[in-house]
C-alpha cells in the first residue's frame, strides 16, 4: 500500500503542476482489511508494533485527505491483471465480449454503441470489448450504406449522423440489441422493436448464464402494416404518428394494436416501452455475448 501511495502522492503532485487539480481523495484499493484498519486507526498491538513507517505514511496521506483507502475482493482486485495467472477470469470483471455474426445473404453494417462500426459481408463476424459498468449500451445492423474512405456517408436503416464508425444511436427503423453489464451483479439484456424493425436478430449468453438466446427472426418487413412500412424495414408507431399513445410520453397507455403486432412475431422483444415484464432478461455479471443477424 506504501508504495502505491507514493505513486498517488507524485501523480496529484504532477497532475496538479498541469493545472489539473482534484479535491477528493484518490481511492486506494486493498484486500488486506487489516492493513486498512492500521491505515485509517491509530490502534497499536502486539502485532503492529514493527510495522514502522509505512503505516504512518498512509495514515499521514489518509488524515490529509490525499488518499482513500477501500476494500476490494481479492477476485476482484484489478492491479492483479497485470501479474497474476488467472488475468483471463479479472479480464472478465473488467470487460464482456461481444462476438457479432452477420449470416444475411447481403451485407450489413454493424453498429455499437460503446463500439464504432464496421461493415459485415456475408458470415462475417466482428468482436468488441465492452467494460463492465456500461449502461446504455446498444447494437444494431444497418443496411443500404455506402461510405467514403474518410467514413463519412449515409444509410438506408439505421444511420448514425452519416458516420461508418457511430458515435451515438441511429435512426429508425432498426433492430436493437440492448444492454446494460454488471449493473448490482447482473448484466440485463433485451432486443428493442421500439425503433421498428429492419433485419432479424438472435442475442444469446455464451458462458456465465442459465438463461437461453433471445431472438427476432420473423420476417416483419414482409408483414408490416401499411402505415408503418418503409424502404428497408418497419417503422414504430411512435415515428410515424408522433402522439402519446404511440409514443408514451405521459398518461398511462398500454399496449396498441400497432406494438400487438410486433410482439405477435417477437414474443422476446421489447414491443413499447412499458413492457418491461416480458422482454427483459438477466445473466450474471460477467457473461459473454453472441449477435447474430439474421440468424
Amino acid at each position: 500500500m506504501a508504495t502505491t501511495a507514493e505513486e498517488i502522492v507524485w501523480l496529484r503532485w504532477l497532475l496538479h503542476d498541469l493545472g489539473v487539480v482534484s479535491h477528493a481523495p484518490t481511492p486506494l484499493h486493498c484486500d488486506n482489511t487489516g492493513a486498512i484498519q492500521i491505515t485509517l486507526n491509530h490502534v497499536k498491538h502486539s502485532l503492529s508494533k514493527h510495522i514502522g513507517v509505512d503505516a504512518f505514511f498512509l495514515r499521514d496521506q489518509y488524515n490529509k485527505g490525499i488518499l482513500a483507502p477501500q476494500f476490494v475482493p481479492s477476485e476482484h482486485q484489478l492491479a492483479d491483471l497485470f501479474y497474476v495467472c488467472k488475468t483471463g477470469d479479472l479480464f472478465h470483471l473488467t470487460n464482456a465480449t461481444f462476438e457479432i455474426v452477420n449470416h444475411c445473404s447481403y451485407i450489413v453494417w454493424a453498429a455499437a454503441i460503446p463500439g464504432g462500426g464496421k461493415q459485415l459481408d456475408k458470415d462475417q463476424t466482428w468482436t468488441i470489448n465492452v467494460n463492465v459498468g456500461t449502461t446504455g449500451g446498444r447494437i444494431w445492423a444497418r443496411t443500404g450504406c455506402n461510405f467514403s474512405n474518410s467514413g463519412h456517408g449515409s444509410c438506408e436503416t439505421g444511420d448514425c449522423n452519416g458516420l461508418l464508425e457511430c458515435q451515438a444511436y441511429g435512426n429508425p427503423p432498426s433492430t436493437l440489441v440492448d444492454f446494460g453489464l454488471d449493473i448490482n451483479n447482473l448484466d440485463y439484456i433485451d432486443i428493442s422493436l421500439v425503433d421498428g424493425f429492419n433485419v432479424p436478430v438472435e442475442f444469446s449468453p455464451t458462458n456465465r448464464c442459465a438463461r437461453g438466446m433471445i431472438q427476432c427472426s420473423a420476417d416483419i418487413n414482409g408483414q408490416c402494416p401499411a402505415q408503418l412500412k418503409t424502404n428497408g424495414g418497419c417503422n414504430n408507431a411512435c415515428g410515424v404518428f408522433k402522439t402519446n399513445e404511440y409514443c408514451f410520453n405521459s398518461g398511462n397507455y398500454g399496449p396498441t394494436n400497432y406494438s400487438r403486432f410486433f410482439k405477435g412475431f417477437c414474443p422476446d422483444a421489447y414491443s413499447y416501452p412499458k413492457d418491461d415484464q416480458t422482454s427483459t432478461f438477466t445473466c450474471p455479471g460477467g457473461a459473454t455475448y453472441k449477435v447474430v443477424f439474421c440468424p
